[in-house]
């Protein structure tokens, strides 16, 4: 059986370079910053790299500026639009016009939107515009990537616009907004919320090196997950957030202080967490691990969190700012730093006085009215219930700062919540083979289902012949399975048509009649079956995982599965169907069709400086379910 050897990326900590506040003034912005516009210099032993706090304007800058809702016609052949509705998240070709202007050909278009937000084609979709993907070069208002969001979560048309604009008030990175009609060929899709992306355009107009690491967060997502890269040229092998992530989870509250200072700009951080809670966004990444970027900032290297999805925010005037943080990182910055919790009390505060309510109510007025045209040429009754919305807004906000001003003058009553258990990095002993349980669900597509239930205790096999269990280190036979075969046949000698039944053994695969999963059983640790299953949207990655922290060594890991009517992904560079693995890593064959009971194995290396690993037992297929028996065997070679 051929071996998989393959090292645990990561990196040794930075000595810690601390940077404590974020300039809420923009008259408090420095030359020098690695990060962001609008945070505070480093110390001046830290490497500097020079920034300009006064930009030069581009036409991007005149675009959004420009106070006006554009009038934008994509055209696209049926062709084209055949294939929008056969693959929504795909890339198909159109030409891009706005009145008055030079219409673009070869932009690149396809559906966006999750749950809540997605329409179909023949419906009010949502769509993001690539003008350089077909075309390379090609720009729209220097614009390379932008998104007409459909806005049905939010009918004023208002949150996200008013949400950037507070973000340049404080120095937060976050896209422009406009607002714009649109029409699909010869169909009026009504008014539309038009958003710049995030791309490499997007970073060099807010930091100073744009090279770094950019990370999509998904679809509630923690950033321990495998995030999509989306722009750099840093690591490749997401060393940089495994970094962040084994700094948040150091259990010594001093060493994880300084391992998180030296990956994420902290103060930066507090600002950001302090402008999602304030305006309410219980769907961004403190409130959901959902709607959020990271970026990975040269030369530091350290992170900054970009907030995004903010059309649903200000519901919740009483929205907690001192309690109930969720995300592996809002409990490491809070987790037994008491003076963390009053510098961040602190930017709160002065958030909160800084941007009055009245103002940010006028923002909306003028919004509204600059939206009043545009929706009467649409409905007349639109035009009425933009008053209606400007006193919504106009309520919403005073009560929200009412509130806020409210928990600045309560006693701190952060309650963190406790730990959950699969954020706990178990330490096994590993002198001798061990059981790992507890394994924790996550999903990267919004309709995979997850469920686990306890598992039954199989007969005891008598039989000490052990054959050699499944490696997705190589194809083999056993491995892939067509969607007819329901039974792995590895005594069978060459040439034979059938073999006879063989006896059990302690890890062969049980009889066909058989319903609980063979093997070894983990003495007093409970056995529960978990299981994966592809949605309705026929788009399944989703997996059941583990962390542990060993020492330095090589290590196999064993597990068992079975599988009903799974279909791969097609070109998932992580591997076909359900298999086990590492996270980070690929693996080049998994369990396809239908199979009975098999069992799994992964051979992997942990160097000393990067100890800490998650297991992935996973399914990446289009239909069908699968099975884990769990614990999983754990042994030191």
């Amino acid at each position: 059986m051929a071996k998989h050897r393959q090292p645990v990326a990561g990196s040794r900590a930075l000595p810690v370079l601390l940077v404590m506040w974020l300039a809420l003034s923009a008259g408090c912005q420095q030359e020098g910053l690695s990060g962001p516009v609008g945070t505070e210099a480093p110390p001046a032993a830290q490497p500097r790299a020079a920034i300009d706090t006064d930009p030069v304007r581009d036409a991007s800058d005149d675009f959004f500026d420009a106070n006006t809702v554009y009038r934008i016609t994509l055209r696209m052949t049926e062709t084209q639009l055949e294939r929008l509705r056969a693959e929504p998240r795909s890339y198909a070709q159109g030409t891009l016009a706005v009145e008055g202007e030079q219409p673009l050909t070869d932009v690149a278009v396809k559906l966006k939107g999750a749950a809540g937000s997605f329409q179909e084609l023949d419906g009010k979709p949502a769509f993001t515009l690539n003008t350089g993907k077909f075309l390379k070069g090609q720009e729209f208002h220097r614009l390379r990537k932008f998104h007409l969001n459909n806005s049905v979560q939010d009918e004023s048309y208002t949150s996200e616009w008013l949400c950037a604009s507070i973000c340049r008030d404080l120095g937060i990175p976050a896209p422009r907004v406009a607002h714009a009609r649109v029409w699909l060929n010869d169909r009026d899709l009504g008014l539309y919320v038009l958003k710049e992306g995030f791309d490499r355009n997007f970073l060099r107009r807010n930091f100073t090196h744009p090279g770094g690491n950019l990370y999509d967060g998904g679809f509630c997502q923690e950033i321990d997950a495998e995030l999509e890269r989306d722009e750099g040229r840093g690591p490749v092998d997401r060393s940089d957030l495994q970094g962040l992530v084994a700094a948040c989870l150091e259990p010594d509250a001093t060493v994880r202080a300084e391992r998180v200072a030296a990956k994420l700009d902290v103060a930066a951080f507090r600002t950001f967490m302090a402008f999602e809670l304030l305006i309410a966004h219980w769907d961004g990444y403190c409130g959901n691990r959902n709607n959020y970027r990271v970026y990975f900032a040269p030369p530091s290297g350290k992170a900054y969190f970009l907030p995004h999805g903010m059309d649903q925010t200000f519901g919740d005037p009483e929205f907690p700012l001192f309690a109930d943080l969720g995300g592996v990182v809002p409990q490491a910055v809070w987790r037994g730093d008491e003076a963390g919790r009053r510098d961040y009390r602190e930017v709160v505060r002065q958030m909160v006085e800084r941007l009055d309510p009245k103002k940010l109510s006028e923002r909306v007025r003028r919004l509204q009215e600059r939206l009043k045209p545009a929706l009467a040429e649409l409905d007349p009754e639109l035009e009425r219930r933009a008053d209606d919305w400007k006193d919504d807004w106009r309520q919403r906000l005073e009560a929200r700062w009412a509130s806020a001003a409210r928990q600045l003058t309560e006693p701190d009553r952060l309650e963190l919540p406790e730990q959950p258990e699969w954020q706990e990095i178990e330490e096994p002993d590993v002198s001798q083979p061990v059981w790992l349980a507890r394994w924790y669900p996550q999903k990267q597509t919004e309709d995979a289902e997850l469920s686990e239930e306890p598992g039954e205790e199989p007969a005891r096999p008598t039989d000490p012949a052990t054959p050699e269990p499944q490696s997705q280190s190589q194809p083999s036979e056993t491995t892939e399975v067509t969607a007819t075969s329901t039974e792995t046949k590895a005594n069978a000698e060459p040439g034979e048509d059938e073999s006879p039944e063989p006896s059990p053994e302690p890890h062969a695969p049980p009889a066909a009649e058989e319903t609980s999963p063979p093997g070894e059983q983990p003495g007093p640790v409970p056995m529960v079956v978990c299981r994966v299953g592809v949605g309705e949207s026929g788009d399944c990655v989703a997996s059941w995982r583990k962390r542990v922290r060993l020492p330095p060594g090589l290590y196999r890991v064993t597990l068992w599965a079975r599988v009903e009517g799974v279909v791969p992904r097609e070109g998932d560079d992580r591997g076909p169907g359900v298999g086990l693995r590492l996270s980070g890593q690929n693996r080049e064959t998994g369990l396809v069709g239908t199979t009975d009971w098999t069992e799994l194995a992964w051979e992997f290396e942990v160097l000393e400086e990067q100890p800490e690993i998650e297991l992935v037992a996973e399914l990446r297929g289009t239909a069908g379910q699968a099975w884990f028996r769990m614990p999983a065997r754990l042994e030191r070679r």
